[in-house]
């Protein structure tokens, strides 16, 4: 009888072990990103995404980024998971659908930046409240699934003196072609429009900063993105928008703290 048990016993533990929860997965600590083309380093080397040197995810194995994730992990003595969830093109009212994706891998640390899209929408109606609500939102489903997690929200950076250094540098034929951002880069607006386009950007910042500050154990607000100017060097040559891999790197050092993990 006893034999005939562990011979069952035997033919059925593949079974059983596929069954069984991987514990790496339990005990792994989980980075989330989310947000929009900066978190995936779009056009940063090449075109298109590339996740490897993203500020907040990135696990560039050669460490030209050292980003939000590496940092982490040199901390640590837990294994690391990054799951990026960011989305090139996305405003804060797609937070949603990418918070859904990444709840069930019960992220431990969550990187945030997003709302420079929600400012680029050439026409529609928009108050930064609207965005605000989004960012909100998303921030108490975190919470809702796990009561320790730790969000770090970057304002949204300094897109004005972005325009100043590229104007600087002959990125106007390129914007008017590719169409970035033209509430700000199109070469028709005018000094009055950028001034409009600088105060909805301080708007949306402070409101943001404001709304951070009721999660007092959960969310820690950067401004730094906000006032730091950009270099020629921070700057993708592909697009003269977004963040080379030396920007990239400059978003993770100037926001990174250590003490909030």
């Amino acid at each position: 009888m006893i034999r005939h048990t562990f011979w069952t016993f035997v033919i059925f533990l593949p079974f059983f072990l596929n069954c069984w929860p991987v514990l790496a997965d339990d005990t792994s600590y989980v980075v989330g990103v989310l947000g929009d083309s900066i978190s995936v380093a779009a056009n940063s080397s090449n075109p298109g995404n590339n996740s490897q040197y993203s500020w907040a995810g990135g696990m560039d194995s050669r460490q030209r980024v050292v980003s939000h994730a590496l940092r982490i992990k040199a901390l640590i003595s837990r294994p690391l998971t990054v799951v990026n969830q960011a989305v090139s093109g996305s405003e804060t009212k797609h937070l949603a659908s990418q918070v859904e994706k990444l709840l069930p891998k019960k992220p431990d640390y969550v990187t945030l930046l997003i709302g420079a899209n929600d400012l680029c929408r050439a026409s529609d109606p928009w108050t930064p409240s609207e965005s605000v609500a989004h960012v909100r939102s998303a921030i108490d489903k975190l919470i809702g699934a796990n009561v320790g997690v730790k969000i770090f929200l970057a304002a949204v950076p300094n897109m004005l003196h972005l325009r100043e250094i590229g104007a600087q540098n002959g990125c106007q034929g390129i914007w008017n072609l590719t169409n970035l951002c033209s509430p700000l880069l199109s070469s028709r607006r005018t000094e009055a429009d950028r001034i409009e386009f600088a105060r909805k950007l301080d708007s949306l910042n402070l409101e943001m900063e404001a709304m951070a500050s009721s999660y007092p154990d959960n969310v820690r607000f950067d401004s730094t993105t906000a006032v730091y100017e950009f270099s020629w060097a921070n700057i993708s040559k592909l697009d003269c928008f977004h963040p080379s891999i030396d920007g990239q790197n400059k978003l993770a050092e100037m926001t990174f703290d250590p003490s909030w993990n």
